[in-house]
């Protein structure tokens, strides 16, 4: 009985003393501008998630690209969530979807030699998933809870389990080379 309790007691120790441990085991569900839900971290790929917010589209843009090399693995994942927390009133917020579905079109006929260039005949679009997030509650799975002003990074294995984070960066030399290493070992991505 003492081990039971002493077990109980460690837990509820854990999860006070660390709640960014307690908050990353369990899998949310998020609707994408698309209509489309995901589940995050999602399973069965290599997922990276970036944070990123109003300020900061080209910042975002230019790390984004660091991925080029990669689009179009069967086993990789990028998801995008947008802070817009306390900036588009209710009345604007399918504007603002609309909007951004239309940059992800774009953004998918940019895309598109890349999936050529990895042998996927999948459209790109499909795989392009961006999540507004307009009360925070996304945001604090990750434990992004204050906005800033660089891109943020929350990489998943294929398990789900998060292997690395990248917190306020805007060097994407560095980015770059840390998925160059990430996918040096993959070489479906190559």
């Amino acid at each position: 009985m003492k081990v039971t309790l002493l077990s109980l007691f460690a837990c509820l120790v854990t999860a006070t003393l660390f709640p960014a441990m307690a908050a990353d085991t369990a899998p949310i569900q998020a609707q994408d501008v698309d209509g489309q839900w995901r589940t995050l971290p999602p399973k069965g790929r290599l997922t990276i998630v970036m944070y990123t917010n109003a300020d900061l589209e080209a910042e975002s843009k230019a790390l984004n690209k660091t991925l080029d090399p990669y689009r179009g693995a069967q086993d990789f994942l990028f998801i995008q969530i947008v802070d817009l927390r306390g900036e588009i009133p209710g009345i604007a917020r399918r504007m603002a979807e609309k909007q951004i579905r239309k940059e992800l079109d774009i953004e998918a006929t940019r895309e598109k030699p890349f999936y050529a260039k990895n042998g996927s005949k999948t459209d790109p679009r499909a795989n392009l998933s961006t999540i507004v997030d307009y009360g925070g509650s996304y945001l604090s799975r990750f434990n992004w809870d204050d906005r800033v002003e660089m891109v943020r990074f929350a990489i998943y294995n294929s398990k789900g389990v998060e292997i690395r984070r990248i917190d306020n960066t805007a060097d994407s030399k560095a980015v770059a080379s840390y998925f160059r290493t990430l996918f040096g070992s993959n070489t479906a991505a190559q």
